[in-house]
């Protein structure tokens, strides 16, 4: 099983620029094929920064790789190789199944030394290992050194269970305590890279506590399971379903609940922009909420302006260079289906939009309190405005999920030019 294994881990090794002298550095690691196509997984604090990334399979072969996506909130990257030899992907085992006392043994290169293999029992679950990281690690005490950051964590049948990702030790050197990515996270990242190319999660806005059986006892539960909502986010999902601290959620997604690292995974891995059914007690009485799961902030995609100095943007209405939501587009975004709106792409300056506070990145929803969504529809409105005498136009905006109005003057020379063409 381990031979077979091996075959498809490989040592990857990765070149940074040092930014004080110029020097060049180079980071050591593992990984593994995922996929017969050249998908190979890792650490992104492997390949973080890198100039050029090669992978080195078993057999000596050394191709370039290039990155297909990082993942910082896990700590995972995916890098592609050109599939010109036939490697066979590891299969991605159940991490949910596995437990303390279950044997697994560990490949990677600790010290650049390739191949090497170590085992151990997993000693623990759901170990969080630092605010910076989301996910529910695996603990482990097979060897893991530095150097084998992004193998394999295989259990007895071959399957990855896990990603070896960290240590902790006193000396730099193994004491036992490692940490693995479960490769239910890894199934996740995967997906959304190859969908996206980047990783965005799911967020509600609140904060849980797991249930205690003393709370259980206190909150009149049968049981100690569920999620404690503790806080609330003013205006965001949870609020305006109606969910408020106190109560304790059972259910999410026509899925029980276990604890609050439960309900973080599965929000996380929700699509944002999709309803999300909600099963909660509340004073003793089970009751049902729904909420729009939104995007967590941090994973918001900012759209980052184009210089327009040298001139007028091509296209431009009102200053504004504008784009229509295509599939592709919102997912970019984390924009749901049913979110309907004009991006905007780029903002020329000395002109109405700049006047009016509006940026690259801005989603128009609505002129004049009319829904848009498409470019031909802000500019039929603007001239419908336009028409009635109106100075402004009234933009609704939405800028990082917060809804804000922008008061666009309707400059003669602009409009009429513009609604000419």
């Amino acid at each position: 099983m381990v031979n077979k294994a091996s075959s498809s881990v490989v040592s990857i090794a990765a070149t940074r620029t040092q930014l004080r002298d110029g020097d060049e550095s180079r980071s050591l690691g593992t990984g593994f094929v995922v996929d017969a196509s050249g998908l190979i997984v890792t650490n992104g604090h492997v390949i973080a920064g890198s100039r050029e990334v090669h992978v080195t399979f078993g057999d000596g072969t050394r191709r370039g790789a290039r990155v297909a996506g990082i993942d910082a909130a896990s700590d995972l990257a995916l890098l592609r190789v050109s599939n010109d030899r036939k490697v066979e992907p590891l299969v991605l085992g159940d991490s949910d199944g596995v437990l303390p006392g279950d044997w697994v043994i560990a490949i990677g290169g600790p010290f650049g030394f390739g191949g090497s293999v170590s085992a151990g029992v997993v000693s623990a679950r759901n170990r969080q290992i630092g605010p910076e990281f989301l996910e529910d690690y695996i603990q482990t005490d097979a060897a893991i050194n530095r150097g084998s950051s992004g193998g394999p964590l295989l259990n007895l049948k071959g399957e990855v269970v896990g990603v070896n990702s960290a240590l902790i030790s006193p000396n730099g050197g193994s004491a036992g305590v490692g940490f693995a990515v479960p490769s239910s996270t890894l199934r996740f990242v995967i997906a959304r890279i190859k969908q996206r190319g980047i990783v965005q999660r799911g967020w509600v806005g609140a904060s849980v506590l797991d249930i205690t059986p003393d709370l259980a006892d206190a909150f009149g539960l049968e049981k100690a399971a569920g999620a404690l909502i503790g806080s609330v986010v003013a205006g965001g999902p949870l609020a305006k379903a109606g969910i408020v601290p106190g109560d304790v959620i059972t259910g999410a997604g026509g899925r029980p609940i276990a604890d609050a690292r439960d309900f973080q995974r599965h929000v996380a891995e929700a699509e944002s922009g999709k309803s999300m059914k909600f099963s909660l007690i509340r004073r003793r009485q089970a009751l049902q909420a729904t909420a729009v799961v939104g995007l967590r902030p941090g994973d918001r995609v900012p759209v980052t302006p184009t210089s327009t100095a040298q001139g007028p943007l091509p296209g431009a209405f009102m200053g504004l260079g504008l784009e229509d939501l295509t599939p592709v587009l919102r997912g970019r975004l984390g924009l749901g289906s049913a979110s309907n709106g004009v991006l905007v792409r780029q903002v020329e300056p000395a002109t109405p939009a700049t006047e009016a506070d509006i940026r690259a990145g801005d989603l128009i929803v609505e002129i004049s309190q009319r829904g848009v969504s498409r470019r031909q529809d802000v500019r039929e409105l603007v001239k419908v405005e336009r028409g009635s005498g109106k100075r402004f136009a009234l933009v609704t905006v939405s800028r990082e999920g917060v809804t804000l109005f922008k008061a666009l003057r309707l400059s003669e020379q602009l409009v009429d030019a513009q609604l000419s063409r």
